[in-house]
């Protein structure tokens, strides 16, 4: 497959991103927090659709929007204070879920998981990773966790070339995955396994394990 252009790829990073490779002062931090958001904005259980957001009074659709905004922007704020002080993902999932925690905008019993909060954090990584921009080093990013992920890491290796044969959390949803004991188990058993299989890290295993699944699904 013949290697894009300087074109093409500012053209790709910009309809994916919206960041602008030429534009020094681009906001890359912002741009891969938002483009992680939408990676789990469908599994996030807010109070009211967005039909019943349009159906509200205009007062009080801006209301519940601006609560929204505020939440997303909060994330950015501990992103941007803290990701450069931080040496594991795990430490922004728990502030990220201890700030959703404090919200008024979630279905009643259900709220803002450490599963969502995990994708959102180990998303943001990767896309950061992929600009060069990521301060945590690669050796201790986590693995961005969904239904993919969890699969291809509980198959066995006969029925997959990459599966781990983990046989934990199988029946899990990620999103609405709310024990975070569970969630770093998880993450330890893959570091083993793609440590034996001569991986250089998870996320190595990662890019390859979600990409044949998706192809796989389709």
């Amino acid at each position: 497959m013949r290697i894009l252009n300087h074109d093409m790829q500012r053209f790709l990073t910009y309809t994916n991103f919206e960041i602008d490779i030429d534009n020094e002062k681009e906001d890359i931090l912002k741009k891969c927090i938002n483009r992680a958001y939408r990676d789990l904005s469908r599994r996030i259980p807010y109070k009211y659709s967005l039909s019943m957001i349009n159906n509200m009074k205009k007062e009080d659709a801006k209301i519940f929007n601006n609560k929204k905004e505020e939440f997303k922007n909060s994330v950015y704020e501990l992103f941007k204070e803290n990701i450069n002080s931080i040496t594991e993902p795990i430490e922004l999932i728990e502030l990220i879920k201890q700030k959703a925690d404090e919200q008024d905008i979630w279905t009643n019993g259900k709220g803002f998981t450490y599963g969502l909060s995990q994708k959102w954090v180990n998303m943001t990584l990767k896309y950061l990773l992929m600009f060069d921009e990521c301060p945590i080093s690669k050796e201790k990013l986590d693995v961005p966790v969904d239904s993919y992920i969890i699969k291809v890491a509980n198959a066995s290796e006969e029925k997959n070339k990459l599966g781990l044969d983990l046989n934990y959390c199988k029946s899990v949803k990620w999103s609405t995955w709310n024990d975070i004991t569970e969630y770093t188990i998880f993450q330890d058993k893959i570091r083993k396994k793609t440590e034996e299989k001569k991986y250089e890290t998870k996320i190595d295993w990662e890019y390859h394990a979600w990409l044949e699944q998706a192809k796989e699904n389709k």
